[in-house]
């Protein structure tokens, strides 16, 4: 017993040695950030390279307060499904940021590709948070323009697609370039280890916010093996608060406000929903 652990021990040594004296960057980034609904989706496909020595793992990170938001998290390491395991910032990272390890095959002076994909919830915030029932809502998206890593990054591009058109400002405005419901921030100069340069947007959303508060779902099987469901909701509006008054008419005929799914006011108003 004693000499497997002895032997475990020195196996974890040497992947720990391996991954510390890897020499490893980033080739190119191509990043994807798509804002047409409540969830921000943001796609990062990474070229990982190394120099010197092997990697056994390499590390993705996000600003702290987007990584708490992350529903689901997809990885892929070169064709393959991988997980992504929270990891502790390695020294030297700034504050705010949060990092998962992930498992790869990086030979020295190999390279592998990294697709991670992150469903980000509630990080669009309504500006102004109130509005007339005839306004559009506008809200803010704040992220980082270069993917957040320990790694130097030799070139990136970054394009994020919005819902309409109707841009009130963004930045690094300098970087990027306008068409339609895309900004595109192509051919970014290489990025030294944590380059934290801010981008934010401003723009029009045209789809609802709603926040499911409960959902009980009731199952019933008969004698005779037929099943009958019956879901109850409790929904909340999560975007933009009605100011002043309230026409149900204009509502009922305004296509803003329509959704596939759910009808739910444009005020801060709680409203139960059962299916028939």
């Amino acid at each position: 017993m004693m000499g497997s652990a002895r032997w475990a021990c020195a196996l974890l040594l040497l992947l720990l040695a391996a991954h510390a004296h890897a020499d490893v960057s980033i080739k190119s980034v191509d990043r994807k950030i798509n804002l047409k609904t409540q969830i921000a989706r943001v796609t990062d496909v990474i070229e990982f390279t190394s120099s010197s020595g092997a990697a056994s793992s390499v590390l993705l990170c996000y600003p702290s307060r987007l990584a708490e938001r992350i529903a689901r998290l997809r990885v892929t390491a070169g064709d393959a499904k991988a997980e992504a395991v929270p990891a502790a910032a390695p020294a030297g990272a700034p504050d705010g940021v949060s990092c998962f390890s992930v498992a790869v095959a990086l030979a020295d002076g190999g390279s592998v590709s990294v697709e991670a994909a992150a469903s980000i919830t509630s990080v669009m915030t309504p500006n102004p948070a109130k509005v007339a029932q005839d306004e559009p809502m506008l809200v803010e998206y704040r992220d980082t323009l270069y993917a957040v890593s320990p790694y130097k990054i030799d070139k990136q591009s970054t394009t994020v697609t919005l819902p309409t058109a109707n841009v009130v400002k963004f930045s690094p405005k300098s970087k990027g370039s306008q068409d339609g419901g895309k900004i595109a921030f192509k051919k970014l100069a290489a990025a030294e280890p944590w380059t934290l340069t801010p981008l934010k947007l401003h723009f029009q959303h045209d789809k609802q916010f709603k926040k499911v508060l409960t959902l009980v779902r009731e199952i019933e099987v008969s004698h005779w093996g037929n099943i009958y469901v019956e879901e109850s909701y409790i929904l909340q509006n999560a975007g933009a608060e009605h100011k002043g008054q309230f026409s149900r008419l204009r509502h009922t005929h305004n296509v803003v406000y329509r959704a596939t799914s759910f009808q739910v006011r444009p005020s801060n108003q709680l409203c139960s929903w059962s299916p028939m």
